[in-house]
């Protein structure tokens, strides 16, 4: 199963079709839309794919999505642009290990002409880029060289194994290397092993408290890692919660800078 996020007209189902569309590569495709979505020129195409099906789902039924057993096709779940990415990861972390699906990846389809010109989502982008495998770079009629040099290299810095690789009207430029199931995420919230080192306990803790300079905690929520200094972090930073069950870490909406 393939997870894909990315905000409203990032491109998803574009680049999606893109990298189905010879049955040489997926031989037997099932896609999971929300209804909630916007319709796109590339439902269609997809559609039409004879190896491939596109489902439209209600959100109450993700979780059942995550549950059932999918083991005759190749699943690409692609989240709900219109409801909290995190939320969903999370019930997706949460339920996948328990299932008899496999996460083969997580991939983010970025756009980056929004991720440059609205300075408020770079906490979402990060965040967005934190749980990926390969990280897909559309949308970049607007970007300079400049803007894009210091966004790769800030997680070149952080030591991030995710893939990164360049969109070109709607194509990419190795799909096998983009759907290979070799885990390329900084989260581990994934993992099957319910064991967690000391390790990634101090890095989970340091991305907490490093994210970004200008990283909105919620209410209480700097006071509450003060009394949290000592204990052991048990889970990835963004899915913490405080007391009061809001998020320790807040991101912006990305739907509240999108036509």
């Amino acid at each position: 199963m393939y997870l894909i996020i990315g905000t409203k007209n990032s491109g998803r189902r574009e680049i999606l079709f893109d990298l189905i569309n010879s049955p040489d590569r997926i031989s037997n495709a099932k896609i999971f839309l929300a209804k909630a979505e916007s319709p796109d020129a590339f439902d269609e195409k997809i559609a039409a794919l004879h190896h491939s099906t596109i489902i439209r789902y209600e959100q109450e039924l993700f979780q059942e999505i995550l549950e059932t057993d999918h083991h005759d096709a190749d699943v690409f779940l692609i989240l709900n642009s219109r409801e909290d990415m995190v939320d969903q990861l999370e019930t997706a972390a949460t339920i996948l290990p328990q299932s008899q699906n496999t996460l083969d990846r997580i991939l983010f389809v970025m756009d980056c002409d929004l991720a440059m010109r609205e300075t408020r989502l770079k906490r979402w982008f990060e965040a967005a880029t934190h749980f990926a495998d390969c990280v897909l770079l559309n949308k970049r009629s607007n970007v300079t060289p400049g803007w894009m040099r210091d966004w790769l290299g800030h997680f070149e810095k952080e030591r991030y194994p995710t893939l990164f690789t360049f969109v070109k009207k709607g194509r990419v430029e190795n799909p096998d290397l983009v759907l290979s199931t070799t885990p390329l995420r900084m989260t581990l919230a994934f993992e099957e092993d319910d064991s967690v080192t000391e390790e990634t306990n101090a890095s989970w803790k340091s991305l907490a408290e490093h994210i970004d300079d200008d990283t909105v905690f919620t209410d209480d929520a700097e006071d509450e890692e003060d009394k949290d200094d000592d204990e052991v972090t048990e889970q990835d930073p963004y899915f913490e919660r405080i007391h009061n069950g809001t998020r320790k870490i807040h991101l912006p909406d990305p739907n509240k800078f999108i036509e």
